[in-house]
């Protein structure tokens, strides 16, 4: 291995323990792009391969406080040890890189004679555009040589296998089909069963309001019978006596038809139903006194009659409302308007 003077990477990170590197003999720095590559070395290969890999190391390397420091800035297979892939970088050794006890990478380099086992490190960042590019490459060549390794060690078994994934996923899909087939049955049947409703609901509501508006034609036709007939059996009477609004009670009075005024036949003796002291209606005239004209005789009761009141009364009887305290009075009424329907009413 060659050692020349470099620069240290300054935008580094630890890989393992800190304390080991800066006591050891050996460090190494790797770049970004080449532990990328390692790391997709290891896991990714075959299990049989994973107990060590053979890389080849570019970089720089160089001697400084009695450390020998390695660069790194490219790596490749071995298969790709001729194959110029990095201008700037020189080969600096050859590297069995595998998974230690904690699933980390080490490096065992052989240099000088002597076998260095490494498990920490140091990681920089730097615009690796090379190392990038031989990244690409590989990844495109190894998913070629894994397409062609399957296609040879399978040959026919690729075919029954790929039946067999067919025919799972056939059977998978059929039985996606067959629960989507029934959710949509169940849908239908329910949206069948929803329109069913509507449409019950819809006739029921429609022989409903057939039957309101029956059932209101009928009360309608039975409140109006009941009104004519109310109106023909209305007593004649009670309407005669019913005045109408726009007249007075003077008016009203005056078209009053029928008065009922009874007069008790004539007695030597005075009527029970008579204070003894009444004086007779009906008076002869002296021979002193001049004839005068005989005229109707005063009624000494009065038969109340429906609508009667004692205006309308006195009217009846006297023409005018004079002698209506004197009615009351004789009668022991204290108010005028509490008389009733076939009440008997001494008249003065």
């Amino acid at each position: 291995m060659d050692m020349q003077t470099t620069n240290i990477p300054v935008n580094t990170r630890t890989v393992g323990d800190a304390r080991n590197i800066s006591e050891g003999i050996y460090v190494l720095y790797l770049e970004d792009y080449v532990h990328t590559f390692i790391k997709k070395l290891i896991f990714e290969q075959e299990p049989d391969t994973i107990a060590g890999t053979s890389v080849n190391l570019y970089g720089a390397g160089f001697e400084q406080s009695s450390q020998s420091i390695m660069v790194i800035s490219g790596a490749t297979t071995s298969e790709h040890a001729g194959k110029n892939c990095f201008s700037a970088a020189t080969p600096l050794c050859t590297a069995l890189v595998s998974l230690n006890k904690d699933r980390g990478i080490r490096f065992e380099i052989s240099t000088k004679g002597t076998k260095v086992i490494l498990d920490d490190f140091y990681i920089y960042y730097d615009q690796n555009e090379e190392m990038q590019n031989y990244l690409i490459e590989w990844n495109s060549e190894r998913r070629e040589r894994q397409l062609r390794r399957t296609s040879a060690k399978s040959g026919s078994r690729v075919s029954a296998d790929n039946a067999v994934r067919l025919g799972r996923l056939t059977q998978a899909y059929n039985r996606e089909a067959a629960k989507v087939s029934l959710v949509w049955g169940a849908m239908n049947v329910l949206s069948l069963s929803l329109v069913v409703c509507v449409i019950a609901y819809g006739i029921i509501s429609l022989n409903s309001y057939g039957k309101m508006k029956n059932m209101q034609e009928s009360i309608d036709y039975c409140m109006t019978f009941v009104s004519e007939n109310m109106e023909s059996n209305m007593p004649q009477t009670f309407e005669k006596y019913i005045a109408p609004v726009n007249q007075t009670q003077e008016q009203a009075a005056g078209e009053y038809t029928e008065i009922s005024i009874d007069t008790p036949a004539e007695t030597d003796e005075p009527s029970a139903e008579m204070p003894a002291e009444l004086p007779s209606m009906e008076q002869q005239p002296t021979p002193q006194q001049p004839a005068q004209p005989v005229t109707a005789p005063v009624p000494q009761y009065y038969v109340v009659q429906r609508g009667d009141t004692l205006r309308s009364i006195c009217i009846k009887a006297y023409g005018d409302y004079s002698r209506m305290e004197e009615i009351c009075e004789l009668n022991g009424l204290d108010n005028p308007d509490s008389i009733l329907s076939g009440q008997k009413l001494l008249l003065p």
